[in-house]
């Protein structure tokens, strides 16, 4: 379902991962492993947001970056904003989960870049590719550019293109500037939930005595959450989807990769919201499916 993109021409390309060697986070990022836990404890698992606005809970200097006070552009950072001096002066934050959202940023002085990606591997001064396509648009609508530039000062929103985990923040050459206040602005998946809470949102939950296994589950259901989004802020640019109330929550294929609604989700994966109580989701995804019945009556 590939709504406003008919005349889209789709180039497979392998794309060389990046070597980010020598990284220090701070703060360091917790243990993956821990002890059993008790089934009342099963909260700690959770990756969902408490809120809507979230920030970074790490960031990291690349090798020879001049960045300065970067640690205050993290959650527990305080402190004076962060300096970028010229195109050696790096910072990279990771949100520690897929994040779906734009991102904002304060911004003083000189000019910034900004550039997302899913995975480190392929975090660059460009943003990652959505996944192993380049993808070229002839659209309707206003496509945001990426890596997205910040300049003059204030509070600017930058868009990504798709879900992200990493954002490198660089200043343009020749300049200087100071960051602050970095945040997604709003976590736009889930968009019914009236609270984020682990209770709120976990109508039915997992525990066992294994870590590990407590760790896979809610991994599972947090890549369905972070799946849900309005059908007015579907698509491979957040175009929405046609002929769907803008407002409506559906699952998508992905929200790092095209952002649409695929027949493969009427199998096990738009279930998912089943096992935290969520029947609304997997009823609208299913009933847009259907009435996108193909001339040749494929369904």
């Amino acid at each position: 379902m590939r709504d406003g993109l008919a005349k889209a021409v789709l180039v497979a390309v392998q794309i060389p991962g990046i070597a980010w060697g020598g990284l220090h986070w701070s703060p360091r990022p917790p243990t993956t492993s821990g002890p059993a836990v008790s089934a009342r404890d099963w909260p700690r698992y959770v990756l969902t947001p408490s809120h809507r606005r979230v920030c970074a809970p790490r960031v990291a200097l690349p090798p020879g970056s001049t960045a300065r006070d970067a640690a205050g552009l993290t959650c527990s950072g305080h402190g004076p904003a962060a300096t970028l001096d010229g195109d050696r002066g790096r910072v990279i934050l990771d949100f520690g989960r897929e994040m779906s959202g734009g991102l904002d940023l304060r911004v003083t002085g000189g000019t910034v870049r900004v550039a997302f990606s899913e995975s480190l591997a392929y975090l660059a001064d460009d943003c990652d590719r959505l996944s192993t396509e380049l993808v070229e648009v002839k659209a309707p609508f206003a496509i945001a550019p990426c890596p997205g530039t910040v300049r003059g000062d204030g509070v600017r929103r930058v868009a990504p293109r798709s879900g992200f985990r990493y954002v490198l923040l660089r200043a343009a050459p020749g300049e200087r500037a100071t960051v602050s206040d970095v945040a997604v602005s709003r976590w736009e998946s889930l968009p019914k939930a009236r609270s984020l809470a682990p209770r709120a949102v976990y109508k039915g939950w997992f525990a066992s005595s294994d870590d590990g296994l407590n760790r896979i589950w809610f991994d599972g259901t947090y890549t369905a959450q972070v799946n849900t989004l309005a059908a007015g802020r579907a698509g491979i640019y957040f175009e929405g989807l046609s002929g769907l109330p803008r407002d409506m929550p559906v699952m998508v294929d992905g929200t790092k990769r095209d952002r649409y609604l695929w027949y493969d989700m009427a199998g096990p994966k738009v279930l998912l919201p089943l096992l935290y109580g969520d029947a609304r989701t997997p009823r609208n995804t299913l009933t847009a499916l259907g009435a996108r019945q193909l001339p040749n009556g494929f369904v």
